[in-house]
């Protein structure tokens, strides 16, 4: 029996941050006298334990990373452009090109707000099996459209599809085709493949295994002795086997945004600003796809790998400022403050419909409800500077 083909690609907005605030702000794309932009990073105020979110090119060739601290980031770039950014508008500008992009595949699932894969299985014919020439005309049209760069990786697994749209960037697109897959991963270095962190990655390098051709040549049951339980998915992911399958957002049981730091962040970080664009991002789509949650759960993985989740349960809501204030307060009481982390995340859960009936009386939720239907409306219409949306303030009794 022969099994179909998958081709998986995988989008990455390219400083998916910075593109959309020079869109807004077009100083911080004037060049200099040798035609370069200046580097830019959006982020928090290097005086208050801010971090980078997002960086521009010209800034990473100073060594500048996401998630790095940002008086280390001065340091090593003091005429480093410091940019606060505006969440809400890359939420909105995300969701847009999300759509826009549905319009040519029928499958997209969103992993977070600037990346996601498409299932381009079965739309051969429709591309004429060019599907380099169908990334480069989605590639133009979101450069046409939204003015952002973006970039395409492509493969049989979501793995090679985001390996390859990493070494595409920026603004590049690479296919590797289903022949050439295990070549191609047997070329890299072992800490390219994602799931190898520092630990897994020293522990083999300590084995002499620094590249994944000699990872290749053992056995399964080899690489489960050597770093335990993941050697088993590790050996299914260097040799081509790895998942395939997309979840649509509207089969979605849930929704979540997580993070993984370039380096891992120490206590005293101003996690809550972290916190804030992921919350931002699942809500708005959240309230895009008609549904609230009851659950919120927050995600802690701290530098030694090990991994912390905690849920709670709150009355159905999509609001920005409940779900942020919930996954604050998890996070909070969870944190043990004294170990560094290397990744965050927050997710909604337990999810059901918004078209409830409406209450005679409106009560302080239900106004806050109309409110955030009354702003999407609004910006869908006029645009994401039409106008904000503030947090919940209690009044004094």
């Amino acid at each position: 029996m022969a099994f179909l083909t998958k081709y998986i690609a995988h989008f990455d907005l390219d400083s998916f941050f910075v593109s959309v605030e020079r869109l807004y702000n077009p100083e911080l794309s004037e060049k200099d006298s040798r035609g370069k932009m200046p580097p830019v990073v959006v982020g928090g105020s290097a005086d208050k334990r801010g971090v980078v979110a997002s960086a521009s090119y010209e800034a990473r060739e100073y060594g500048v990373r996401s998630a790095m601290p940002m008086k280390t980031a001065l340091k090593l770039c003091p005429h480093l452009v410091i940019v606060k950014g505006r969440h809400g508008i890359y939420s909105e500008m995300s969701s847009k090109i999300v759509k826009r992009l549905h319009d040519f595949v029928p499958v997209i699932e969103q992993t977070s707000i600037d990346e996601g894969y498409m299932d381009f299985t079965g739309c051969e014919k429709l591309f004429k099996d060019d599907f380099h020439a169908a990334l480069k005309m989605l590639q133009d049209l979101i450069e046409k459209e939204f003015h952002l760069p973006i970039s395409f990786g492509m493969g049989s697994t979501r793995i090679i599809a985001k390996i390859t749209s990493g070494k595409a960037k920026p603004k590049g697109i690479l296919i590797v085709q289903p022949d050439s897959e295990k070549a191609f991963l047997g070329n890299l270095q072992i800490d390219e493949i994602p799931g190898i962190g520092p630990k897994t990655g020293e522990k083999l390098k300590q084995k002499g295994y620094t590249k994944v051709s000699q990872l290749q040549q053992l056995t399964e049951n080899s690489l489960r002795q050597l770093i335990g339980k993941y050697g088993e998915d590790l050996y299914n992911i260097i040799h081509a086997k790895s998942p395939s399958t997309l979840i649509p957002e509207f089969e979605r049981k849930s929704i979540s945004s997580e993070e993984t730091f370039s380096v891992d962040l120490p206590p005293g970080t101003d996690f809550e600003s972290l916190f804030a664009p992921h919350v931002e991002e699942i809500c708005h789509r959240l309230r895009n796809i008609g549904k609230k949650a009851r659950t919120v759960t927050i995600k802690i993985r701290y530098k030694d790998f090990s991994t912390i989740t905690r849920s709670q349960s709150i009355p159905p809501t999509n609001d920005d400022a409940i779900v942020k204030k919930t996954s604050m307060i998890l996070f909070t009481a969870s944190y043990d403050h004294k170990t560094s982390v290397r990744l965050i995340g927050t997710g909604l859960s337990n999810l059901t419909e918004t078209n409830e009936p409406m209450e005679l009386f409106q009560t302080h939720t239900s106004r806050r409800e109309s409110v955030l239907q009354t702003v999407d409306s609004i910006r869908k219409k006029y645009g994401i500077n039409a106008i904000k949306l503030g947090a919940i303030k209690k009044k004094n009794t």
